[in-house]
């Protein structure tokens, strides 16, 4: 079905919003300012939008760039480059990334029971595949050792105090035991974290958004020609 491109547009936009690369958006009839599918205001100029519908539908597939971020089409195919370094790639590897609303965060910290609910309630997720080249891949192997390895002296610390025998230091076994939550804690928080090739910074019905990649890997991509919901 075509779609009428306001005229007030001027024309070095006007053939990058004939092509089908569009995220649902809806064009201001006063200004001709492009707006998301569900404001109710032009943010342009404030005319009332909430009677018109979208006015594109989403791209079958593609690949982008936001700023600093990667957006692509669920189905979309990452090219076999590594994401970090730019180079040529050795090996896929298949990720699955999440993404939780906002409000959900702050329940981790107050009730984790409670953020476990709502995370499941309203996370979001996606399959992909990203290129590591074999020094990447070898420096991510290595991080997970060593994280695996600080997991363990975490545990072998906590529970230390009940091998003991009765002649234990005096207060020896909170201390222990804290210990080993903290290094517990920490490999665990630090693993996660740099064995974490990309991640997700936004997952709608239609479009991944990530972050993690390279800036030259980045710059071989359009840019994002639609509107975040």
């Amino acid at each position: 079905m075509g779609v009428d491109i306001p005229d007030a547009l001027p024309r070095v936009v006007r053939p990058i919003l004939e092509t089908p690369c569009m995220s649902k958006i809806k064009f201001c009839p006063t200004c001709g300012e492009p707006n998301k599918a569900t404001a109710q205001k032009c943010r342009s100029c404030a005319d009332d939008l909430s009677g018109l519908e979208d006015t594109r539908k989403p791209p079958r597939s593609g690949i982008w760039r936001d700023g600093q971020q990667l957006v692509m089409t669920r189905d979309a195919e990452l090219p076999f480059v590594c994401v970090k370094t730019n180079q040529p790639a050795d090996v896929w590897l298949p990720r699955v990334v999440s993404w939780y609303p906002k409000w959900s965060l702050p329940w981790l910290l107050i009730n984790p029971l409670m953020f476990l609910v709502a995370a499941v309630a309203r996370q979001r997720q996606a399959t992909l595949r990203v290129g590591l080249c074999r020094s990447r891949l070898v420096r991510r192997n290595w991080t997970m050792i060593a994280a695996l390895i600080g997991v363990l002296l975490g545990l072998a610390l906590f529970i230390a105090p009940l091998l003991w025998s009765d002649r234990r230091p005096a207060n020896s076994e909170e201390v222990l035991i804290y210990l080993g939550i903290l290094v517990l804690f920490i490999s665990l928080a630090l693993g996660g974290m740099l064995t974490n090739i990309v991640w997700a910074t936004y997952i709608n019905e239609d479009y991944i958004w990530l972050k993690g990649f390279h800036p030259d890997y980045l710059a071989r991509f359009p840019e994002f020609p639609g509107v975040k919901d």
